[in-house]
């Protein structure tokens, strides 16, 4: 009798970690709990220095884990996992946020309604701290939840689904600088497709 193949994922999710050891186990625990109709595969791309990678191979041994030889940003993070991935729906999310109930199937409803790229709503995870209020509003004032469903011209890359075929047709992240690369990623999406702002499929980042 044959062995049956592993089911290969329709989706892949995405996190690029350096230094992660305080918010991964919460990020990685809060995607396997996601209840959904689909198979779907989680992939890390770590170059830290902690002990991240540690947890990771403890707790979440189903993870895979592409370990880097030394610090790479977060671009290049994605970039790499995305040629990884065996989906054919990546799902980016940073290890500092936790994704909230039904965030994957609300992601892959809408790319199956024919937005190939869907950027979802972002909450303040620590909502306690005056600094971190100021810095959530600042940071993710585009993209809070209570905002309509739209068309936008960006959103921020710890939240966002699209198809490897629209990623690899729009060239990827910048790999070589550290902050605004999903804007510069949204400007270049814009030249062959709509953005879609989603509200409802949410997570929670660690401002």
């Amino acid at each position: 009798m044959k062995e049956s193949k592993p089911k290969k994922p329709l989706v892949s999710v995405v996190i690029p970690s350096y230094n992660s050891q305080k918010h991964i186990e919460l990020c990685l625990s809060s995607i396997f709990q996601q209840e959904t109709s689909f198979s779907y595969e989680v992939i890390v791309v770590d170059s830290s220095i902690d002990t991240t990678a540690s947890i990771i191979k403890q707790k979440f041994p189903q993870v895979r884990l592409l370990s880097q030889s030394q610090k790479t940003l977060p671009g290049a993070g994605r970039n790499i996992g995305a040629a990884a991935a065996k989906g054919k729906i990546l799902m980016f999310l940073d290890s500092d946020c936790i994704a909230l109930s039904h965030w994957l199937e609300i992601a892959v409803h809408r790319i199956h309604e024919g937005w190939p790229l869907v950027g979802g709503g972002v909450l303040n995870a620590n909502p306690h701290s005056i600094v971190s209020r100021a810095d959530y509003l600042l940071t993710f004032n585009e993209s809070l939840p209570i905002l309509p469903r739209r068309k936008v011209q960006f959103w921020p890359s710890c939240n966002f689904a699209c198809t490897k075929e629209a990623f690899e047709k729009i060239g990827g992240f910048n790999s070589s600088i550290f902050i605004g690369e999903d804007t510069l990623f949204c400007r270049q999406a814009l030249q062959y497709y709509d953005l879609l702002f989603e509200p409802s499929m949410q997570v929670a980042h660690h401002n």
